[in-house]
């Protein structure tokens, strides 16, 4: 207890703070992602002639990354070209992103700024086991600004996708209207 008196809030604070803060940015990830695949949606419809819908509910981050990028590839080519290195970004995140979410975090009680996430590992037998994963808090804090980034980037492309969906874009802005 008294080695958490370095830090200036309790290493269990920083850690509720830490996941809160990925699991917010990534929150805007993934209503970005979900907004590129429900316009591009649009050109599925309107190539197959079929309006199935899109179950979003349970579906996972990386479910969404790869139809986002599917979809770019085949109805918006240039913006994926010109975002290629976004999306393998947000690949390389999203490791990150599940250990937060998902593993136990222990700190180190002789240097708070050292943490480590235990997370499931495979060994070359198949055989998994819990492998620990040494982060620093200055780590942490590069990896949060390079989530933020890929947010924000998201979020400026957007428009190139949507501008082909005009219609579309103001019945969800406005509503539909009552006939």
């Amino acid at each position: 207890m008294a080695d958490e008196q370095k830090l200036p809030i309790p290493t269990s604070h920083a850690e509720i703070l830490l996941r809160g803060e990925v699991m917010r940015l990534f929150s805007h990830i993934e209503k970005s992602l979900s907004a590129i695949v429900l316009f591009c949606q649009n050109d599925v419809v309107a190539e197959t002639q079929k309006d199935e819908a899109i179950k979003f509910k349970g579906m996972m981050l990386h479910q969404k990354i790869e139809r986002a990028i599917e979809l770019l590839k085949k109805y918006h080519p240039k913006v994926w070209e010109k975002n290629k290195q976004l999306f393998e970004d947000l690949i390389c995140l999203k490791k990150f992103r599940n250990r937060i979410a998902h593993c136990p975090i222990s700190w180190d009680e002789k240097d708070p700024e050292f943490f480590t996430i235990w997370d499931i590992d495979t060994a070359e037998d198949n055989i998994q086991y819990h492998k620990g994963f040494k982060y620093t808090v200055t780590e942490c804090k590069r990896l949060l600004d390079e989530i933020e980034s890929a947010s924000n980037k998201l979020t400026e492309i957007l428009p190139d996708i949507l501008s082909k969906y005009k219609e579309l874009m103001r019945i969800i802005l406005v509503g539909r209207t009552n006939k």
